[in-house]
């Protein structure tokens, strides 16, 4: 058994508009990323499709899934208010070496009803190792808790072999017309009886679509863990789970990590990004790096604000590099906005900051919580001159053999 060491990223960040009236999946043209292995290895994947405001659709919403080499996996979905619409879903297991396409994929709930897709980032990390645990599952589960329960299809127990970042992630979401009452759910991640990263979404129909994605992130030492998705409905007519992820990656130490984490409440009245105070932070690097960004902006059940929902993104030095929006069933029910995307920094300091806005006019959005998680990855170094790796991989050291190029 080894730690999870980063090996490469592929990915794909597009704002051009995409729509289908289907009712089966089809292909998010924007989001789609073919590359080849020389080895096997171990990837991440993430989806974050969003629809900006009144981008048309119906209540009865969107789903959505990532295409792994032609199968569909990870499915997710969320109602529609007013053209907004948001999901993350992510997917991670063993990929062998040569060619292999990853693609993000959608659908109407609605036959002939365009659904829209504004804007998406599809990242896609290999590492090298195999310390790591994944489950998928569309069982249905359906609770009347307004505490949370465990669900019962999202449990995993992963071991380390030595200190690690460890990185927890849970999409969950029901399929439209399970029981769902218009107050949606909240879920959270269990982590040695611990809940972590409590995430809420109200939907816009009884039976409608409410979904959360949630993550959680620490340094640990060796030794066993025990993980759990943690789910539970707003009111007591109850919430359903049939489509969800549960994830855990043990990444080697040297990776860095930056983690925020806070449950004060912030407010806005304005339609572009604005600071979040509760969520700021800074990074110093030494060298290139490349970094994950993952995590969610929610509002909680019972706090009023615009029936038109809130953003919420993550800025990285002076770009905003990733956002997403989400609506209510009206003006004091969960929200939730997920956010997702990787890239490249040069050495030098980052601030990291959170940031959020409501989705048009001068109307209040509120966040009550976030997480933000923040991976900084050593960039592996190129084989030496004249020389190509011949199997496995350089990270730092040599993995595997290298071969003289004649």
């Amino acid at each position: 058994m080894s730690l999870l060491v980063y090996r490469e990223r592929y990915g794909v960040f597009s704002q051009v508009a995409v729509q289908s009236s289907l009712i089966t999946l089809v292909d998010d043209s924007e989001a789609v990323v073919e590359f080849s292995l020389s080895t096997a290895g171990v990837a991440l994947v993430v989806y974050n499709p969003h629809a900006t405001y009144n981008s048309g659709g119906v209540i009865q919403g969107i789903n959505y899934a990532i295409s792994v080499d032609g199968t569909d996996r990870a499915k997710a979905g969320h109602a529609i208010g007013n053209g907004v619409s948001r999901g993350q879903t992510f997917w991670v297991g063993a990929l062998g070496a040569g060619s292999h396409t990853i693609k993000g994929r959608f659908s109407s709930n609605q036959g002939g009803t365009n659904v829209t897709i504004s804007q998406r980032a599809l990242e896609v990390f290999v590492f090298d190792g195999d310390e790591y645990g994944y489950v998928e599952s569309e069982t249905l589960f359906t609770t009347t808790s307004t505490s949370f329960v465990d669900d019962p299809n999202a449990s995993l127990n992963v071991s380390a072999s030595g200190a690690c970042k460890a990185v927890y992630l849970y999409s969950a979401c029901n399929q439209l017309a399970d029981t769902e009452y218009f107050y949606g759910k909240k879920v959270a991640i269990s982590v040695a009886g611990a809940d972590y990263s409590q995430c809420e979404q109200g939907t816009k129909l009884s039976g409608g679509l409410a979904g959360c994605f949630s993550c959680y992130a620490e340094s640990r030492g060796a030794g066993a863990v025990a993980v759990k998705g943690r789910v539970a409905a707003q009111d007591t007519s109850g919430c359903s789970v049939r489509w969800r992820q549960l994830g855990v990656l043990l990444v080697d130490d040297a990776t860095l990590l930056d983690y925020l984490a806070s449950d004060v409440q912030v407010s806005t009245s304005s339609n572009v990004l604005v600071d979040d105070g509760q969520a700021s932070s800074s990074r110093q690097i030494s060298e290139t790096r490349d970094y994950l960004i993952l995590g969610f902006g929610t509002k909680r059940e019972g706090t009023a604000s615009s029936t038109n929902g809130e953003c919420y993104g993550v800025r990285l030095g002076a770009v905003d590099l990733c956002w997403s929006r989400s609506n209510d069933y009206s003006t004091n029910h969960g929200v939730s906005c997920p956010c997702c995307r990787g890239g490249q920094a040069v050495a030098g300091n980052y601030a990291i900051q959170g940031r959020f806005s409501n989705n048009t006019g001068t109307e209040t959005a509120k966040i009550d919580s976030r997480r933000i998680i923040v991976l900084w990855f050593t960039v592996p170094a190129p084989p030496p001159a004249g020389w190509r790796v011949e199997r496995g991989s350089l990270r730092g050291e040599v993995r595997g053999s290298l071969r003289r190029v004649m």
